[in-house]
């Protein structure tokens, strides 16, 4: 199985582009919108009680499919920015979970512009500034990169010529 990830910050457009994808291909939403979804209140937990919760149900959902391609809406290295922003350090646990996770490929979404800020997808309100997702989106791509996992970046451009270049990408992975 082929683990692609749609990677970006806040506002990259990565719930529309999985929302595309899960057309063609197997999808798998964020850990942390399901959990929510399903009646889980982060406010009613430590932060390394709801990140441990994040990391098991995402490793559960990643394992959770067997088939030949599957996207995923974020996965386990998101995790370290939020450890980062508390100033706490990954545990080796974690480093190992996303060495075995085996990620294939991350497609990391550029920022989209300033007016689709305050209109998300999953219709949840952005709790941060754009400035402020802009910030965290080059951290978050800094992250990643510290990870030997082929990384191409998506620009912010419309939706049909993203999941084209996605596509075309994920047609030569397949040869």
């Amino acid at each position: 199985m082929k683990k692609i990830v749609i990677a970006g910050g806040q506002g990259s457009g990565k719930t529309t582009v999985i929302d595309k994808l899960k057309k063609d291909f197997c999808c798998i939403h964020e850990a942390t919108s399901y959990l929510i979804d399903s009646g889980y209140v982060p406010e009613d937990h430590s932060f390394e009680e709801f990140q441990n919760e994040v990391i098991t149900k995402q490793k559960e959902m990643e394992n959770s499919v067997d088939e030949k391609i599957v996207f995923l809406d974020r996965c386990l290295i998101d995790t370290i920015l939020y450890l980062e922003e508390e100033e706490k350090e990954e545990s080796d646990e974690l480093l190992l979970d996303i060495k075995n996770a085996n990620y294939n490929q991350v497609f990391f979404l550029d920022a989209l512009p300033e007016k689709y800020w305050p209109m998300p997808a999953h219709k949840k309100p952005r709790i941060t500034t754009y400035q402020k997702g802009i910030e965290r989106t080059k951290k978050l791509f800094e992250i990643y990169d510290r990870f030997n996992i082929p990384i191409k970046k998506i620009p912010a451009v419309s939706l049909d010529e993203r999941i084209k270049l996605i596509k075309e990408i994920i047609n030569k992975l397949e040869e």
